[in-house]
């Protein structure tokens, strides 16, 4: 028993380096808990931009000095852009360092309430909580509720979402993500260009 024990301890502890030196599996894991019925298609540029967004957190985790501070991803609809970096690389931070202020937007805030209830769900489930549960565990708010727009672990860290009309302001932030800030059918508009600029500059 105790050998089966040491077996499973060693399995979970090379489950979590796994986790760790690979944002593009963790990316597998994490979609088998939100979207179980839906086959994830293997594809390269799902892999670049998990290397990307890996980059990026692994350098804010560890404090060392940035190649590039901004990234800008433009992709076909459909290409998991906002499932990578609005669902699960505010996770993926987390496990490299749980104490990293992150804050999301998109172009509405019902949007990014869902990308946050999804990004919950991963940190939630038993496969999480079995590798990650002793560092990273959502704080729950007045009444056991866990808040959708700021999403507070154990150790300090922090998602807080936001939308292209909306505001950070003194809100901390070692990651920030803009994710469509614009909806397609305002595409063309300047006011809304102008809008998502505005609060993008002033806000990241």
């Amino acid at each position: 028993m105790a050998q089966a024990t040491e077996e499973y301890l060693l399995l979970l502890e090379a489950e979590r380096r796994k986790c760790r030196s690979d944002m593009y599996y963790f990316l597998t894991k994490c979609w088998e808990i939100v979207d179980p019925y839906t086959k994830l298609e293997e594809n390269w540029h799902i892999k670049y931009q998990c290397f990307i967004a890996q980059l990026l957190a692994t350098r804010v985790a560890n404090n060392q000095p940035s190649v590039f501070n901004q990234v800008l991803i433009n992709v076909p609809p459909r290409s998991l852009k906002s499932w990578i970096f609005n669902i699960a690389l505010p996770v993926y931070a987390w496990i490299l360092n749980p104490s990293i202020p992150i804050v999301t937007s998109s172009y509405s805030h019902s949007l990014s309430e869902g990308f946050s209830r999804k990004s919950q769900l991963i940190i939630t489930s038993a496969w999480f909580q079995e590798l990650f549960g002793d560092d990273i565990k959502i704080s729950r708010a007045e009444g056991g509720k866990e808040s959708v727009v700021e999403t507070i672990n154990t150790v300090g860290g922090a998602r807080y979402i936001t939308s292209t009309d909306g505001t950070v302001t003194g809100k901390n932030l070692m990651i920030g993500v803009t994710d469509d800030p614009i909806k397609v059918s305002n595409a063309k508009s300047k006011i809304m260009l102008n809008e998502a600029i505005e609060f993008y500059t002033q806000s990241f």
